[in-house]
């Protein structure tokens, strides 16, 4: 994630918290990566080997919102060629699809509101 998208889910994270209170615990992030300033590439390979024994799995989306019985997905992607949805998010928006399960791209703080209000208003 680029410290732009960084931001842009800080953003969003503290508007929903905000104006959603009571439902503070129904979205969450599930952080997928993560850098460590000063530690080694061998200490962030040991670090994600023993992540990935946990269940760390690429291409989860960045946000999940758990809402009336339903599960979404979020993923933040800012407006660059270089943001496009890599090859596991593909596999996994495709996977989480087949079940049920809504994904959304947002690239914006403006769609993460609209989202989050469509839903909620429903």
């Amino acid at each position: 994630m680029s410290r732009e998208e960084h931001q842009l889910q800080c953003t969003c994270i503290t508007w929903f918290r905000y104006n959603y209170k009571k439902l503070e615990y129904c979205l969450f992030s599930v952080p997928n990566g993560f850098w460590v300033r000063g530690a080694s590439r061998l200490n962030l390979q040991i670090a994600m080997n023993y992540l990935k024994d946990e269940g760390l799995t690429p291409g989860i989306p960045d946000l999940i919102f758990l809402y009336n019985s339903k599960t979404y997905g979020i993923e933040i992607k800012l407006n660059k060629e270089k943001s496009q949805l890599n090859e596991s998010q593909i596999k996994v928006h495709e996977s989480w699809k087949n079940q049920g399960i809504d994904v959304f791209v947002i690239r914006t703080f403006e769609e993460f509101q609209e989202l989050i209000i469509k839903i909620v208003d429903k």
